[in-house]
């Protein structure tokens, strides 16, 4: 029971949430907006990089499970565990303090629905939703993809892009490129499941909001100084 889980979780000792942290902040999200990076601590307590580790691990397992909402908030705090574990325990604490607030927020799949809310009982589609932020704290972009099987949410990530990208757009297509791994990766399984239909009669969606990224998918002919980012659109209109 996820719930169960959630509680227990909040039930250990040092681990006391945050809640006038996390009403303060108008947004209540499971992280508030960091502007800059930490600075590195001088001599980082193991004790305290041992707290954050066991406590994001267990984080990590319920966003992978039911809470894809707090999949941002435990990559950003996984990547400063060991250079500031104060400002990870500090912001864990606000995190904590938005899961004590929504506790009962899980993921329930029911009938299978279309975009307006109507019944869809078809599972011959995979629809990926991706998005990316370029650059924030000056580091390399951030990016979210959301899977969805019958318009049902089965499978999600949110993690730092591999390289730096020189533009929104850059970050952008590097997400596109990443979604569509994950939808071949997810469609393999499927087809398993559903006899080969996806092959023979499924529906393979990618989108976006990025509307130079997808103009550059669109009509690849453009000036030489996007060559680089038609050549990175390329193997998305390969596939």
């Amino acid at each position: 029971d996820p719930t169960e889980y959630m509680s227990d979780l909040l039930a250990v000792p040092f681990r006391t949430p945050d809640v006038l942290l996390f009403e303060r902040c108008l947004d209540q999200v499971p992280l508030p907006k960091i502007d800059l990076v930490p600075e590195e601590e001088e001599s980082p307590d193991p004790d305290a990089v041992k707290q954050c580790q066991q406590l994001l691990g267990e984080l990590l397992w319920l966003s992978g499970r039911t809470r894809p909402d707090l999949a941002f908030a435990i990559s950003t705090l996984s990547g400063w565990v060991t250079r500031c574990p104060r400002r990870v325990k500090e912001l864990g604490r606000h995190v904590l303090g938005y899961l004590q607030e929504t506790v009962d927020m899980v993921l329930s799949y029911g009938s299978c629905l279309d975009d307006q809310g109507q019944p869809n009982g078809d599972l011959r589609k995979v629809t990926l939703l991706s998005d990316a932020s370029h650059a924030p704290q000056g580091l390399r972009g951030c990016q979210g993809i959301l899977a969805l099987w019958g318009n049902a949410l089965v499978q999600w990530e949110s993690r730092r892009q591999p390289f730096a990208a020189l533009s929104s757009t850059e970050a952008e297509l590097i997400g596109y490129v990443d979604a569509l791994t994950m939808g071949e990766s997810l469609q393999v399984i499927l087809n398993v499941l559903e006899h080969n239909d996806l092959v023979e009669s499924g529906q393979f969606e990618i989108r976006g909001d990025n509307l130079s990224g997808i103009q550059l998918l669109l009509a690849p002919d453009g000036p030489w100084r996007t060559r680089h980012l038609r050549l990175r659109s390329f193997v998305l209109r390969e596939r």
